[in-house]
Formats: C-alpha cells, sequence, structure tokens
C-alpha cells in the first residue's frame, strides 16, 4: 500500500483482521482531497447484520454473512465465505468523526471519512 498511495499510506497502519478464522472482504481504501473512502465488498449481508464503529482512532466494520440455505441436499461447490468478519483500519491523522457516511448499496459499502479542517482560534482580550 505505501507504494500505490504514498500519501495514504503514511496515514493508515495496521489494516489487519485480528481474528485468522475469520474472512476477510475484498477491500479497497482510498484517499481524495478531503476524504478516506473504504469500500467493502459485502454482498449478502443485511444491514442489521453490519455494526460500524470509530473509536480512538480505529474504524471497526464488524458483520456477519448468514448461511441461509434451507437443509441443502448436497453441496457441490461453495466458493461464498459465511460466517462473522472483523476488520480493523487504525486513521492517524485527524477526522471529523461527526460527519463519517456509510452507504450500503449493490453489495458495497462505501464509507466515507472526512478529514478534519484546521480550526482557526480566535484571541480574546482580557
Amino acid at each position: 500500500m505505501e507504494e500505490a498511495t504514498p500519501a495514504l499510506g503514511k496515514h493508515l497502519k495496521n489494516w489487519n483482521n485480528n481474528h485468522p478464522h475469520q474472512w476477510q472482504p475484498a477491500t479497497d481504501i482510498y484517499e481524495t482531497e478531503d476524504k478516506i473512502i473504504v469500500l467493502m465488498e459485502i454482498a449478502g449481508i443485511k444491514e442489521e447484520d453490519l455494526t460500524i464503529l470509530l473509536h480512538q482512532g480505529t474504524l471497526v466494520v464488524q458483520g456477519i454473512r448468514r448461511f441461509n440455505y434451507q437443509s441443502p441436499r448436497a453441496i457441490h461447490q461453495m466458493e461464498i465465505p459465511y460466517g462473522e468478519f472483523n476488520v480493523e483500519l487504525h486513521i492517524n491523522i485527524p477526522v471529523d468523526d461527526s460527519q463519517i457516511e456509510a452507504i450500503y448499496d449493490q453489495g458495497l459499502l462505501r464509507i466515507e471519512i472526512p478529514k478534519a479542517r484546521p480550526k482557526q482560534i480566535h484571541i480574546i482580550k482580557e
């Protein structure tokens, strides 16, 4: 990631799966002038089975893809992963956590994390 996006790579650390027995959704992370965008491929997951948190600079996305086949007689091929997943993204730049948006459309979860803007501090005369 460092070579492909040097500016973003300096600020993102430890994109990992802390639970090795869980599946990992395909994920793209990129940066625009004013946002970090996380795009995850999670087709077949219901919104109520997703949790998205930002806590102390770490974006956590957790969910479960449920196995919904009713008593199959036989499974001839099974490539789609089922069960729980947990991914974490440590963001080392200031972000505006009050403006984070998550959009789930056509199997893709898009999380837009606005970068914090510098705030001007006004001097008060005493």
